[in-house]
């Protein structure tokens, strides 16, 4: 019998340390850690229920189209763009040419930029064509050098032009058009018939050029010189620059379009284009953007890093599953939805974190929680809480609900075991 009791009451012992054990925790041991929860689930949740992170606007590198002129064969590179304020406008890439010199005196006139070798550097107004004037023949002329070799049409021989002094002045002149066998481009000449020479050939060209660079700390800078008799030197420096042209109807009153055809007229405007620190490629994923950079996560493992914080890993389980794989929702392909997120390499090799444009944000507003109304409610047990706890939407107050939050401990701390949204 003694023995018989002392079994009994080992057993009943043990069953009152089991319900110990099991029993849920008061709401004021993890009221702290549940406020901190909540806290935290507000921006947890926008990136995984809600707008999400930030990404760059949808924006696609211009596309160059070409446009070649009949008359002198100049290929122009151009693209077109509207503007609500000025309409329809046609932007196009052109060079900027300007010209420098050094001199040890003031240079009345010009432009003053600075100092530069030692000496003062002004900008100024240069014209760097040249006249030039050549004669055919078809045969080669020893110890002259040949400056174009071209083919007679008539006679399919070649022809060989020689650079010579002339003087034009007061000459008869025949404007002529050919075309660089080598270049297919056209360029403008005039003929001359002179006594002595016979054809004689004006070109207006550019001067002789020389390419040169300058190294300014991890810069280095080319440009032309030329020789002058006026400056001496001269300095060209070219840049490449996007110049608009406003498209109209129909003609400005007083003023001339640089162009003309079809019935539309282009005249030459001032315009800023909007620029943007990041443009797509068109080759990522259709229905993806770029995760910016200096965004708060970069990455599925940041996003899970941060998710962990709040959330229990059984809950996450089912959510990663949405995010980084996607879901069928009806039994359609219609109703396949995408990864939310996903890492893409693109063609340089660098990786990226790209987040879909097809989500629709779940969360309609802050909800805010009413913390004097909260409790623990069961079930529950020493491992798993549910707290019964009034909420409402910030801009509607006065429609509050009752909510039932789960809670779940995971290596020896609370964590969120449902959404807060």
């Amino acid at each position: 019998m003694k023995k018989f009791l002392a079994m009994a009451l080992c057993v009943i012992t043990l069953l009152l340390g089991f319900t110990s054990c099991s029993k849920p925790p008061e709401y004021s041991e993890i009221e702290e850690r549940f406020k901190e929860l909540i806290e935290a689930s507000y921006e947890v949740n926008d990136i995984l229920f809600g707008e999400g992170l930030p990404t760059y606007d949808k924006v696609y590198e211009r596309e160059f189209s070409i446009w070649k002129d009949s008359e002198t064969d100049e290929v122009y590179y151009y693209y077109e763009l509207s503007d609500d304020a000025l309409g329809e406008i046609l932007a196009y890439r052109a060079t900027d040419i300007t010209f420098y010199v050094l001199s040890d005196t003031e240079l009345s006139g010009a432009e003053f930029i600075g100092r530069k070798q030692g000496k003062n550097c002004y900008r100024i107004d240069y014209d760097d064509s040249e006249l030039y004037y050549y004669i055919a023949s078809s045969e080669k002329r020893e110890g002259e050098e040949i400056v174009y070799e071209g083919t007679d049409k008539n006679t399919n021989k070649k022809i060989y032009y020689y650079e010579t002094e002339y003087d034009s002045e007061g000459k008869e002149k025949t404007e002529g058009v050919f075309t660089d066998e080598t270049t297919n481009k056209k360029h403008k000449y005039y003929t001359i018939e002179d006594d002595t020479l016979g054809t004689v050939y004006e070109y207006l060209g550019k001067k002789p050029k020389k390419v040169e660079s300058s190294a300014e700390g991890e810069n280095t800078y080319y440009y032309y010189t030329m020789t002058d008799e006026t400056y001496g030197t001269v300095y060209e420096y070219r840049r490449q620059n996007i110049n608009y042209l406003q498209k109209l109807s129909e003609k400005k009153s007083g003023e001339e379009p640089i162009y003309a055809a079809d019935g539309v007229y282009y005249y030459p405007v001032e315009y800023e284009e909007k620029t943007y620190d990041f443009y797509y490629d068109g080759e990522e994923p259709e229905g993806y953007s770029y995760v910016r950079l200096d965004a708060s996560l970069t990455s599925i493992e940041q996003i899970k890093e941060y998710a962990e914080t709040v959330y229990s890993d059984q809950y996450l389980k089912g959510i990663y599953e949405m995010l980084f794989t996607g879901a069928v929702i009806s039994g359609d392909s219609s109703g396949s939805l995408g990864a939310r997120y996903f890492s893409y390499e693109d063609s340089n090799g660098d990786v990226w974190l790209m987040q879909s444009d097809k989500y629709e944000s779940l969360i309609k507003g802050k909800r805010i929680y009413d913390f004097s109304t909260a409790k623990v409610v069961k079930p529950g047990s020493s491992e798993f809480a549910n707290v019964e706890i009034e909420t409402y939407l910030e801009d509607k107050p006065e429609e509050r609900v009752t909510v039932r939050l789960s809670l779940v401990k995971q290596d020896g701390e609370w964590y969120l075991d449902n959404a807060t949204y």
